[in-house]
């Protein structure tokens, strides 16, 4: 019985001693489970919730593990710095659009899909007068503000925005806060993401200026055109190619105009040095050319204004030529040149004839045909010239013209440069005389002997 009992005891010994070993062997597996597995997930678990509640903060997550949890610690990482990334660049971009929104002149808004107003520029208040609270009841408060006549449209346009991402444009007009009427020009478009629609962006921009000055425009267009038709004066429009475009009665009537010809063809300029003078490329705004005009058998004399047609800062777009007849002033003024002319030919000749008498020297004139023209007294008495000999060839008045003359006034019409101080002789009754012979040639404007 001893033996069966301590054979028993060493049994459960065994058992327990197995039991116990297990028990360690379980909590060492657990502690070691626990440091390597669950640990590391309870902290990263927790790092996540943090980051989520407090999204602001750049951090990273930290887990003291080298297996797939470190991997998926690492993941996250990567992940949060694309999110990082993105967010700054969202952030930048944000400002940037909220810098150039504020100093834009247009009014830029943005409405969600639910047709709630989430923004709109300052130049909104500039624009219309009204604060931010009364513009941000949205629409309600734009159907007060917009004319009733341009309502539907503005509303049609919304709506179509709502349908399609085109760009869509159109001019409306508001009440302003003092009561006036201001234009606006609507530019808008729906947004879409992944075809679905998620709201409209645009901007409104004030146009009242240019619509203003457009009917300006229009008015003095009009008034422009009745006084051209009215005008007396004959009146020609040419494009920047000098092509006709548009005329008054009195230019048909004495010139017989006709659209798309050019205009100098009626000028009695080429076309070519008419583009050349006046094209594009010169700097004259505003010419004037004359020309001789044949109506009704009778010549008639215009002097042509020729005025450019631009726009500052553009090239020209073409050309506006005014017509006014002188030819009673051209008739006078040649008259009175002609009669102005003789007057001062005759004074001219006197003058010169005293002078020429009067000198010393032995003075004469010889034309560009080698002929005699005029000679003064000295001049008569040392080359022993007479009346006759005027106009008589050079070469056949006496022997020192023909040897001596002729040469030397070949020699300067050839050159057209003066010869001076040639010495010479000539024979007299009373003995030979040495003579200092210059010659100068005479030319015209042009420069022709």
């Amino acid at each position: 019985d001893g033996m069966y009992a301590f054979a028993i005891y060493d049994k459960e010994a065994n058992l327990i001693y197995f039991v116990i070993a297990g028990a360690l062997l379980v909590f060492f597996i657990l502690r070691f489970l626990t440091r390597s597995l669950i640990n590391p997930l309870i902290s990263l678990k927790e790092q996540v919730y943090r980051m989520m509640y407090n999204p602001e903060t750049e951090t990273r997550i930290v887990v003291s593990s080298n297996d797939e949890i470190k991997e998926t610690a690492n993941a996250f990482n990567n992940l949060l710095d694309e999110i990082y990334k993105s967010r700054n660049e969202l952030k930048e971009n944000k400002e940037l659009f909220q810098t150039v929104c504020k100093f834009s002149e247009d009014w830029i808004y943005w409405i969600d899909k639910n047709g709630k107003l989430l923004y709109f520029s300052p130049a909104a208040g500039a624009i219309t007068g009204y604060n931010d609270e009364e513009l941000s009841d949205y629409p309600d408060f734009y159907e007060k503000i917009i004319h009733p006549d341009d309502y539907e449209k503005w509303l049609k346009l919304e709506q179509t925005a709502r349908r399609n991402s085109g760009n869509l444009s159109s001019e409306l007009r508001i009440y302003h806060k003092n009561g006036s009427i201001v234009w606006l020009k609507i530019d808008c478009a729906g947004i879409f993401e992944n075809g679905s629609f998620i709201g409209i962006r645009g901007a409104y921009r004030d146009i009242t200026d240019t619509v203003v000055m457009e009917k300006k425009l229009r008015g003095s267009e009009k008034k422009y055109q009745i006084l051209i038709q009215n005008s007396d004066s004959p009146i020609i429009l040419t494009d920047s190619a000098f092509m006709v475009t548009e005329y008054n009665e009195k230019a048909y009537y004495l010139l017989g105009c006709e659209c798309q010809k050019s205009v100098s063809d009626y000028l009695g300029k080429t076309s070519k040095s008419f583009a050349d003078t006046f094209g594009s490329d010169t700097m004259l705004e505003v010419f004037d050319i004359e020309s001789d005009v044949v109506s009704c058998g009778e010549v008639y004399h215009y002097l042509w204004h020729v005025n450019a047609l631009n726009f500052e800062g553009y090239e020209k777009t073409g050309f506006m030529i005014v017509g006014a007849d002188i030819t009673s002033k051209v008739k006078t003024s040649e008259e009175i040149k002609r009669k102005a002319l003789k007057t001062e030919i005759g004074k001219y000749t006197n003058h010169l004839e005293a002078v020429i008498n009067n000198v010393s020297d032995s003075i004469i004139s010889v034309d560009k045909n080698m002929r005699l023209v005029c000679f003064n007294s000295v001049a008569e008495t040392t080359y022993g010239l007479k009346q006759e000999d005027i106009y008589k060839p050079v070469e056949n008045i006496n022997n020192f013209f023909a040897n001596v003359l002729a040469g030397l006034i070949s020699k300067t019409a050839r050159s057209r440069k003066p010869v001076r101080d040639i010495c010479s002789e000539v024979e007299r009754e009373e003995g030979n005389m040495l003579l200092r012979l210059s010659l100068s040639p005479l030319t015209d404007g042009d420069g022709k002997f």
